[in-house]
Order: C-alpha cells, then sequence, then structure tokens
C-alpha cells in the first residue's frame, strides 16, 4: 500500500507544482479591467468561447462570481479569486475535450442556469457559489481517457 500512496503524493505535487501561479501572473491579471457582463455575453445560453482567449475566459469567470454577489457577501480579496481561477485554468491539461474550455463552458452554463433561467431564488449564496466553483473544477486534471481505457 506503500508503494500505491507514494504514487499518488508523487502526482498530486506534479499537479500543484503545474497549477502554481507567478505573482506576475497575477498581477498581469489584475491590472485589467473585467470584462463586464455583456462583452462576451456571459448570461446567455448562446454564449460561445470561440472569440475568447483562455485569459479572457478566466476573466469572465470572475467576472460571474461578481455577478452572482458571492465576492461581496464573503468578502473574498479579489487576488485570492484571480489566483483560484487562473491557478484552476492552469489544473487542466492541453488536451482534446476536458480541457479549460471546456470546464468553462461546464461553469458559465450552471451560471446562467442560475441567473439567467432564475433558479438562483432557491439556493443560498454558498450553495450558488459552490455550483458554478464544481462546474470550473469538475474535470480538472482529466487525462481525456474513459473509465474503459483506465481499467485495461
Amino acid at each position: 500500500m506503500n508503494k500505491l500512496e507514494n504514487r499518488k503524493d508523487i502526482a498530486q505535487d506534479m499537479v500543484l507544482y503545474h497549477v502554481k501561479c507567478r505573482d506576475d501572473e497575477i498581477q498581469n491579471i489584475l491590472k485589467k479591467e473585467l470584462p463586464g457582463k455583456n462583452k462576451f455575453e456571459i448570461y446567455e445560453f448562446r454564449f460561445s468561447d470561440f472569440d475568447c482567449t483562455e485569459r479572457e475566459l478566466v476573466m469572465c469567470g470572475i467576472q460571474m462570481y461578481y455577478e452572482v454577489g458571492v465576492v461581496k457577501k464573503f468578502q473574498v480579496p479579489q487576488e485570492v479569486l484571480v489566483r483560484f481561477m487562473y491557478s484552476v485554468s492552469k489544473g487542466y491539461r492541453k488536451i482534446t475535450y476536458h480541457n479549460w474550455r471546456h470546464g468553462f463552458n461546464v461553469g458559465q452554463t450552471m451560471f446562467t442556469l442560475l441567473t439567467t433561467g432564475q433558479l438562483k431564488r432557491y439556493y443560498t449564496d454558498l450553495e450558488v457559489m459552490a455550483m458554478i466553483t464544481a462546474g470550473f473544477l469538475h474535470d480538472i486534471d482529466h487525462r481525456g481517457t474513459n473509465n474503459l481505457y483506465q481499467v485495461k
């Protein structure tokens, strides 16, 4: 069992290494103005990420937390939120489907269901924050293989 635990620990350390954000990367994002709710149509079910860079998706994700009011409610420091979102984007592998764009799209869909779909009123602010976050994170570090491949 120790061999398996050691392999798991090494894998976790590697993931942490790859998602670590340098201070200059964070400062670069902090200097930029958030895109606002209308620039990329984040409230729309027809939202498309094709015209967005991966960094713009990070900025849109940050904007969503502001839009649902959880940054103010839970007093989340801007630098903490920026570091979190940028780390999430870096935690996705550069693969065909289960990548940062996919993770962002699931988070954006949850955001749109809660806001445009008016489901937010049925949940607490903490639940809203958790659902959007779960959408962003749901496939982080996915290797792009399915269960059948893993078993073989």
